[in-house]
């Protein structure tokens, strides 16, 4: 999955196609909403998300591919028309965008790169991932006060009136927790990302708002 500054990124470089006037607060939560699973940790040590990915994107198996995939189609026709006022539909436009972000990501930069590796065991994989972070870190650095930040920075309170598969305070606990968390992950680890440079973080980044630009427009006519 893509990383927050890449979701801020694409969710910014999309609103000129969407509704004037729509909630910057609530449509950059919901940018960043799908991560909002809460964390635990397995016998073994490994992380366990609550609810799982397979809940928060919205994925269903492929049986020609036997893969998981993203669909997001099927969130927005369940979620959008339920919106009862502005402030949910901008929130879930953002969810929606951030669903599109994260199937392109997969097929773009994590799965090439991920059949790249001469030796793809959980651990080396881990390690890619790890890498991938860096160049979003990378981003904040180079941004520290951008524009969406400073939005998510701004709100107090933000309880979860839109999914039921989050608890009261999900999603208001990760909009606090993402510009605390950035900062510190910037500071602690300086490293640029090896495996993917700037040059092709700016290129997914139009990539990926040119579909979501595509799928927004199939929507609004």
């Amino acid at each position: 999955m893509a990383y927050w500054m890449t979701h801020l990124r694409v969710a910014q470089a999309l609103l000129p196609c969407l509704p004037q006037g729509i909630s910057l607060p609530y449509y950059y939560t919901g940018s960043i909403a799908p991560d909002c699973g809460r964390t635990e940790q397995n016998p073994d040590g490994t992380p366990r998300y609550l609810p799982g990915r397979l809940v928060t994107h919205w994925m269903k198996k492929d049986e020609r591919l036997d893969r998981f995939l993203i669909d997001f189609e099927s969130f927005f026709a369940q979620c959008m028309p339920q919106a009862a006022d502005e402030e949910a539909r901008a929130f879930y436009w953002g969810y929606y965008i951030h669903l599109i972000t994260d199937a392109m990501w997969n097929e773009r930069v994590l799965r090439p790169r991920r059949e790249a590796l001469a030796d793809p065991s959980r651990e080396n994989i881990a390690l890619l991932r790890e890498d991938l972070r860096r160049a979003d870190l990378a981003d904040y650095r180079a941004n520290p006060q951008y524009p969406p930040l400073q939005t998510l920075r701004g709100i107090t309170d933000f309880p979860n009136r839109y999914l039921e598969y989050y608890e009261s305070e999900d999603i208001q606990n990760q909009v606090h927790a993402i510009p605390r968390r950035l900062a510190e992950e910037a500071a602690a680890d300086p490293a640029e990302s090896l495996w993917l440079s700037p040059e092709e973080r700016d290129e997914f980044i139009l990539f990926a708002t040119a579909k979501c630009m595509q799928m927004v427009r199939s929507h609004l006519g």
